[in-house]
């Protein structure tokens, strides 16, 4: 007449190493917790236990540091419901939604304006909505000022630190767009900078975009639609306007 929940393997190898699983899961139950979360949590603690740390690519590493410059500015300026505004972490085709405007950011560590575009459609802004590409070029910063990946985490969540749900789902969010890991932050010491001052590119007329309307009016719509991935860089060198300027600041707002 009782409820129970019953933990089996039918890897006989792995006898001893499910016992001391099964001990886990039960000592969460002693401790109150309900039998089914008790199984969950001790499961994903073996798996934190055992999953090696990795490090992500130098790329992602700056092109992060610089979704994180964009995002704790705009929480500075205009309130923690900006966190609703960094759509990257929902698989979204551009990385920040804004009330008229999409941002795309772009970081390169290269002395020009480079950045990688990946696919057609990267480039395209949604129905209803202004895109602008956020090029940030970024250096090592040696011994001056500057800022590992960890530490622009850091000061996000400093900024939303008076509001505990919005830090919570900022964790969630960082998840979600990243394989970074808190615990990996000893892997993360590179310090950098910005070696210009950050610039609004709109992606409109004068912007060299490759688009899927690009390519259908060379090929047509037939040969057009066998063409896959594309990557290719841009240079945005002279384009756009610079932080500090009015066009910029109407974009984005600097500290209240």
């Amino acid at each position: 007449g009782k409820r129970s929940l019953e933990m089996t393997t039918e890897s006989r190898d792995l006898y001893r190493e499910f016992f001391y699983l099964a001990l886990s899961a039960a000592d969460l139950v002693r401790d109150g917790v309900d039998p089914v979360s008790a199984v969950a949590r001790a499961i994903s603690s073996w798996r934190a236990l055992l999953r090696s740390s990795t490090r992500i690519t130098p790329e992602d590493e700056v092109g992060l540091i610089g979704e994180m410059w964009l995002l704790e500015r705009l929480i500075r300026a205009a309130g923690v419901g900006q966190l609703h505004s960094w759509t990257a972490p929902l698989g979204e085709p551009h990385d920040f939604r804004l009330q008229s405007a999409e941002i795309e950011v772009k970081v390169t560590r290269k002395a020009q304006r480079i950045h990688l575009i990946s696919g057609l459609r990267q480039l395209v802004p949604s129905a209803g909505q202004r895109l602008f590409l956020l090029s940030l070029q970024m250096e090592p910063a040696g011994a001056a000022d500057g800022t590992t990946l960890p530490e622009s985490i850091a000061s996000v969540s400093a900024a939303l630190a008076e509001n505990p749900a919005s830090l919570d789902l900022f964790g969630q969010c960082l998840e979600r767009r990243s394989s970074y890991r808190t615990s990996d932050s000893d892997l993360y010491r590179d310090r950098f900078r910005l070696r210009t001052p950050a610039v609004l590119v709109p992606v409109a007329d004068g912007c060299p975009a490759m688009t899927p309307a690009m390519v259908e009016q060379f090929l047509g719509p037939v040969l057009a639609s066998r063409i896959g991935q594309v990557t290719y860089e841009l240079n945005v060198d002279g384009l756009g306007f610079e932080d500090g300027s009015p066009s910029f600041l109407e974009i984005l707002p600097t500290r209240r």
